[in-house]
């Protein structure tokens, strides 16, 4: 049969915008589920099998010159040149004024954190530029224009050919009393902070940007406003960690570590090792993964482990561990309880096998990201002050440059580990996704019907709803859940279940379509039936007009919400023949 012309809505997770998620049918936007996210912090995996996190400029008219930028004994023509990205000519030309002074363009902007500035940048007549921050005296770089060097005071500098005569021009750094971003003119490589010049002549920039972090992303173009793009609030997530797309949907979790990936920051504290920022492709595409290096001399008799860890005092709860690793010349990685006693658990990256559990560590698990990266993850429901210690194992003696990369800590209150959060000087928190359409019961069917819905079971967690059709107002409902290893569908009129159908399931894609129709009852997983029920009547005593994915909605309010990527979701008006619900639920 063709499902497509006999379903009455079709969720397949291909198209959305902010606030929506298409559906295939009908075509009319009356089926199209709504969506919300809280925050800016989600990151999902794109079709490039890398992180993708949400990215922003946030200064103002990136790319004028003339308007919110202040220019002192500086004057700004505006769009004089090609930029170098898309040969469009809206660079501007910057010209120093006589006189012996300070001569610069300025934005105010208060900045707290660790940052990095980048600017595409062209000699004109003046070969050198600085870059600097107001208010805090640290934190500064020259560039030469012309043999593309650099040097930096309390930062890192970067700069790197744009051609034909472009380069961007980069500083990381962190601040916690910055007020203002300059473009200035310097006489050398060799310039102090701010130093007056003579100097006259032109210099082109263009693209400014100011982000979070230590690595300049690809540009962002600015007007009036601060841009972000990615995986902002309310645009759904469509993840390709397993290849196609498919709709993730996750609880509110919070990433409780600080910095989570910049080991060398003083949050982490370091035990016989050195940590070598931006030394590899991290999972995101980007020169950010560290490595942890044991220190000259230190091997397996010292009697400690070597590595990194963050002092978290933590309520009594079920926390789960993850990090992005990878082999360098060491293979081993150790999660440890304390510096030198107490639970361990290691994770060999040559094999990507994940270790048995043991004592307070549980549901050890090795999820491969390519390029030999692998996230390691683990669940402890102890409660400890030091939870969390990142560490070699240590299989031979350190010589000051053998190691592993890492990336991407996250400690966070939960069963099971979820997408990355990233986080700089505090705890991060993404808001829980939500996806849900109320007013489509002419969608539904009411006294009889079928409701499918295929997803990846990738962990064990207590009662989750995976999708249902209820009254709002009411328990009235037809849905399918998930209780650790076992898949669940029920049927309900008021608080009394109509029918109530489980099955064992293992780890994979799950196919899953609960057919029903007074004392008509059917479960299919996987092509198998589950079950049936010949002895229930449907007498809902109002209309059932709300869809909810991953979740249960009643009276407004949400209950037993899932975490999973979701692959499609179809609602029939008819009660599907077993023969159909086997081919319909068939891997």
């Amino acid at each position: 049969m063709s499902f497509y012309d006999d379903a009455s809505l079709i969720m397949y997770p291909s198209g959305y915008k902010a606030d929506k998620i298409y559906s295939l049918k009908p075509t009319d936007g009356s089926g199209d589920l709504d969506f919300t996210r809280s925050n800016d912090t989600a990151t999902r995996v794109n079709s490039a099998g890398l992180i993708e996190k949400v990215r922003t400029n946030l200064v103002l008219q990136s790319q004028d010159f003339t308007t919110t930028w202040g220019a002192v004994d500086t004057s700004v023509t505006a769009n004089t040149t090609a930029n170098p990205l898309d040969g469009a000519v809206n660079a501007d030309t910057i010209t120093f004024g006589a006189g012996t002074t300070q001569k610069f363009v300025a934005q105010a902007i208060s900045l707290n954190g660790n940052y990095t500035i980048s600017v595409y940048l062209k000699a004109g007549t003046h070969q050198f530029a600085q870059i600097l921050l107001g208010t805090d005296p640290t934190p500064f770089a020259n560039f030469d224009l012309v043999n593309g060097t650099a040097s930096a005071s309390g930062s890192t500098a970067t700069i790197v050919s744009a051609g034909n005569g472009w380069y961007r021009c980069s500083i990381a750094f962190s601040t916690s009393t910055g007020n203002s971003v300059f473009i200035l003119a310097s006489d050398s490589l060799a310039t102090s902070r701010f130093q007056i010049t003579s100097s006259t002549g032109t210099l082109i920039a263009f693209g400014y940007q100011l982000e979070t972090g230590d690595i300049a992303t690809d540009y962002i173009p600015t007007t009036t406003t601060a841009v972000s793009v990615g995986m902002t609030a309310d645009v759904p997530r469509i993840d390709y960690s397993n290849g196609c797309g498919k709709l993730l949907l996750e609880p509110q979790r919070t990433n409780l570590l600080t910095y989570s990936e910049q080991f060398d920051d003083a949050d982490w504290e370091k035990a016989y090792c050195n940590v070598t920022a931006n030394s590899a492709i991290a999972p995101d595409g980007t020169l950010t993964a560290d490595k942890l290096v044991i220190v000259d001399g230190i091997g397996p008799d010292f009697g400690f482990d070597t590595g990194v860890k963050q002092n978290k005092n933590i309520p009594s709860d079920t926390y789960t561990y993850s990090v992005y690793a990878k082999a360098a010349e060491f293979t081993g990685l150790r999660f440890r309880e304390r510096i030198t006693t107490g639970d361990f658990i290691e994770f060999d990256l040559s094999t990507g096998i994940a270790p048995a559990g043991s004592g307070t560590f549980i549901n050890p698990q090795m999820v491969d990201f390519g390029d030999g990266w692998y996230k390691c993850s683990f669940q402890s429901e102890s409660n400890m002050n030091n939870p969390n210690k990142y560490a070699l194992r240590v299989g031979g003696t350190g010589d000051g440059t053998s190691g592993i990369y890492i990336w991407g800590a996250q400690l966070e209150e939960g069963a099971y580990p979820t997408s990355y959060i990233p986080t700089l000087s505090a705890a991060s928190t993404r808001g829980a996704d939500d996806c849900e359409k109320t007013g489509i019961s002419s969608l539904i069917g009411q006294t009889e019907g079928t409701l499918f819905l295929e997803f990846e079971y990738t962990y064990n967690d207590s009662l989750q709803v995976l999708i249902k059709a209820n009254q709002i107002t009411d328990d009235n409902s037809v849905g399918i859940e998930l209780s650790y290893s076992s898949i669940r569908a029920l049927v309900r009129s008021g608080t009394s279940a109509v029918a109530d159908i489980s099955e064992t399931i293992s780890f994979g894609k799950i196919k899953a379509a609960i057919a029903y129709k007074s004392n008509d009852f059917a479960f299919y997983v996987n092509g198998v039936q589950a079950g049936t029920d010949t002895s229930g009547t449907i007498s809902w005593g109002g209309v059932v007009d709300m869809l909810t994915i991953g979740k249960f909605n009643l009276g407004g309010a949400d209950y037993f919400r899932s975490s999973r990527p979701f692959n499609q979701a179809l609602l029939f008006k008819t009660r599907l023949t077993n023969t159909q619900l086997e081919e319909l639920t068939t891997i």
